[in-house]
């Protein structure tokens, strides 16, 4: 394009600005992707997706420490008191760290209880949430407590015979052992999620 036809285009901007037409400055337009936009914390509090949004206005995305090398999954937000508990000492005793300074997700963010029924219709609808977040996560090892394991990889076995491996999950590794609830109800698991977390430790120091 010319000088000249420059000017003419300009002079023709200005004459319709004087007849009361408006123009704005060029801008970039960030395009996402649509399941990245929608399955972020920006959209939680107004999700809609499953019945779960109706049990709970308590939406919980994630907690803890955004920078931290490891992340643990449950399957819904809340501990109970003894099983929050239970969880804290095992961090602090054997993976030497305190519960602030690891990332705690959910699969489901409404805050409801794991024994509900329609547990597997709330999965399969927030999943993409829990999906993102290990995507986007600065951690390398995704530590998945009980269920969420099966949820998660849709696995139909028992927890107990791959509890303590260690599973490709994206870029990072995924390891899975006993929720606290569990090792509550059958004490004599403690042992094994014991080792279980000493692996852990190892994969941590290897980072």
């Amino acid at each position: 394009m010319t000088k000249e036809e420059q000017n003419k285009i300009l002079h023709n901007l200005y004459l319709q600005k004087s007849f009361g037409y408006r123009y704005i400055e060029p801008f970039e337009l960030k395009i996402q992707k649509e399941k990245d936009f929608f399955y972020c914390e920006d959209t939680l509090q107004n999700c809609t997706l499953c019945d779960a949004s109706k049990l709970s206005k308590t939406r919980v995305f994630g907690i803890g420490n955004l920078n931290s090398e490891v992340m643990f999954l449950t399957t819904v937000p809340s501990f109970d008191e003894s099983s929050f508990e239970m969880f804290s000492k095992m961090l602090e005793n054997v993976l030497q760290i305190p519960i602030q300074n690891i990332y705690l997700c959910s699969i489901i963010k409404c805050d409801i209880s794991e024994k509900n029924l329609q547990i597997n219709t709330f999965v399969e609808k927030c999943k993409g949430y829990i999906e993102n977040q290990i995507k986007s996560s600065k951690a390398k090892i995704v530590v998945t407590l009980g269920d969420s394991y099966h949820h998660l990889f849709d696995f139909k076995g028992d927890l107990s015979n791959i509890r303590g491996t260690t599973t490709k999950l994206y870029d990072k590794i995924c390891i899975p052992i006993y929720h606290p609830s569990f090792l509550l109800r059958n004490p004599s698991l403690k042992k094994e999620t014991f080792e279980d977390l000493k692996k852990i430790k190892i994969l941590m120091e290897q980072l």
